[in-house]
């Protein structure tokens, strides 16, 4: 053996410690350079995201198998350069409480275990075979990853026993051989790693899922003289000759899902929400598409038509809130004080001093959730214009929260809505009806400076049997019902009118009517949208479940801005 390859038989996952209560397992996650067993191959420039999930999950088999719940936690994911290998070493902590772990604790004193990184299917970045963006979810210990390099000495002993028939291959007719050495056929290394992996587990996935078993156990029969082992071919990964040989059916390497589509990650997602699995390729040291605990990100270009749809409804957007993307739960935002002001001063004057003062506003970021109930025969329909559906609906009910959260939001468990934050500039003379000098009063309310981009907010009611249905002499501020408009060119005053049914009605003690400068609103948002799908709780009334999120927060940065008018 090589120096350069000398560790190569010490690469399995390993025990580092263990108590009463856990065991400390460690090994390669990743090894950098050379080639999977698709082809696809990592370096030390991919970006794995580690902080992207701060707790990430320690897995079996990223639960393909019968084991589903988590082993454990991960405990350190460093890059790491030991005995000629470079690559992220992974350290973990297994919970022996967890169901299971005492096998996988088995397989791990055999020597057979290696890490398995799980990714999101959409967030994947490939150039050409080169992963340039891995972003790790979770990990998982398994017998049977996609790289060659990490499958333990176990599987490397196997390797070696029929290495020569590799070197047969090469071996031009009459060089050094004889007939039987020619007769020889190719050998499939994933097919002798699945076998010497299935004889492994075989005692321990007695225990696991005796259905799996029956599969797995399925061993052919190869034998092997001995023979050299030949390093250099196997690190480079799988060989044309490899590629060629018959593929073996039993515990595979690369698990193959068909695709809704090989076009867009929007067909990705849609192909999971209309069969609940992922689309693309599992491999079982690389997973692409896993619907994680949460639910799945809804991608980019899908997520993009969902919030234009949003934003056709939602006030706040409309009117010009301040949108701020953050990756926290709280974050502060600076809120101007007194503003600095210009002073004449005579020739060689001194210049006065007038600097702003500034306070922050904490804003808390909330999640908020929907539950869509869908028909089986809705989903199992593939002439079904599912994207259009899910867009217009999801839309619509974002836009519907947004105007209740960021209009009429307490603050407390939601958003700090306008009217809990604004200011209660006036009170109607009556319960029931409004005054016409009553509105160009309550627009007097609002100071000089927020005037220029003020808008109104009011019920549809209140707009069209309130005000537009004045009679008299009301028109000298309004409109005339002659001069028509449509919705978008409604306005009062000159000012835009906004209307929606999340607004207060008029009734007595309702804050009614709002004129109000959005710009001094901040609407924080967190993530996209994540959904997930569950067919088996509304399975009796034939439907499937679509649950969805998304986290936000919002709150008024200036209480003068928002100026209301209470009902008497």
């Amino acid at each position: 053996m090589t120096d350069e390859h000398k560790h190569l038989g010490n690469m399995a996952v390993k025990i580092i410690g263990q108590d009463d209560e856990t065991v400390t397992v460690a090994g390669w996650g990743v090894v950098f350079g050379g080639f999977d067993l698709e082809g696809d191959t990592f370096t030390k420039d991919t970006d794995y995201q580690l902080g992207l999930v701060p707790v990430k999950p320690v897995f079996y088999d990223h639960t393909l198998g019968a084991v589903k719940s988590s082993l454990g936690t991960v405990k350190s994911a460093e890059e790491k350069s030991d005995d000629g290998i470079d690559g992220l070493w992974i350290e973990a902590e297994l919970h022996k409480s967890q169901s299971y772990v005492s096998e996988v604790i088995h397989l791990a004193e055999m020597g057979v275990l290696g890490w398995s990184s799980g990714s999101i299917g959409h967030l994947v970045r490939r150039e050409n075979k080169s992963i340039k963006t891995w972003p790790v979810v979770e990990w998982s210990l398994t017998a049977t990853p996609a790289e060659p390099r990490t499958i333990g000495a176990q599987l490397y002993k196997a390797i070696a026993a029929v290495n020569e028939s590799l070197q047969a291959l090469e071996q031009e007719p009459g060089e050094g051989s004889d007939s039987a050495t020619n007769d020889v056929e190719p050998v499939d290394i994933e097919k002798i790693q699945n076998v010497e992996s299935a004889k492994a587990q075989t005692e321990v996935h007695k225990k696991m899922d005796e259905k799996e078993v029956v599969e797995q156990t399925k061993e052919t029969e190869v034998k092997t003289p001995e023979f050299k082992i030949d390093y250099d071919r196997i690190i480079k990964g799988v060989s044309d000759e490899m590629k060629a040989a018959a593929p073996v059916k039993t515990a595979p390497a690369v698990l193959k899902i068909p695709r809704y589509s090989d076009n867009t990650e929007t067909d990705e997602f849609l192909h999971y929400i209309k069969t609940g699995r992922p689309a693309g390729v599992y491999k079982a040291a690389l997973q692409e598409g896993t619907a994680s605990e949460g639910g799945v990100l809804v991608p980019d270009d899908f997520y993009n038509k969902i919030i234009a749809k949003r934003d056709e409804r939602s006030i706040v957007r409309l009117a010009g809130a301040m949108v701020i993307p953050t990756s926290r739960d709280v974050i502060q935002v600076p809120v101007e004080l007194t503003t600095s002001a210009f002073t004449v001063a005579a020739e060689e004057g001194s210049y006065s001093e007038s600097e702003p003062t500034f306070n922050s506003v904490a804003i808390t970021v909330h999640k908020a959730t929907n539950l869509i109930k869908v028909s089986e025969e809705l989903m199992e329909d593939d002439a079904t214009n599912l994207e259009p559906f899910l867009v217009d609906m999801l839309g619509r009910a974002a836009a519907a929260w947004e105007n209740d959260a960021h209009l009429v939001g307490t603050g407390t468990a939601e958003p700090y809505g306008v009217y809990a934050g604004g200011t209660a500039a006036l009170s109607s003379d009556f319960a029931t009806t409004i005054g016409a000098g009553e509105i160009p009063e309550l627009w007097s309310k609002l100071p000089e400076p927020y005037e220029l981009e003020a808008v109104w907010l009011m019920r549809k009611a209140t707009y069209w049997n309130q005000i537009r249905s004045l009679t008299g002499n009301p028109f000298q501020f309004n409109d005339t019902p002659a001069a028509g408009g449509g919705p978008g060119s409604w306005s009062l005053l000159g000012a835009p009118v906004y209307m929606s049914d999340q607004n207060p009605p008029f009734t007595t003690a309702q804050k009614a009517i709002c004129v109000a400068n959005f710009r001094f609103y901040a609407v924080v948002e967190r993530r996209g949208f994540r959904m997930s799908r569950n067919p088996y709780l509304y399975q009796a009334s034939g439907q499937i479940g679509l649950f969805t999120s998304f986290r936000q927060g919002g709150s008024v940065l200036q209480a003068e801005a928002f100026q209301y008018l209470t009902t008497a």
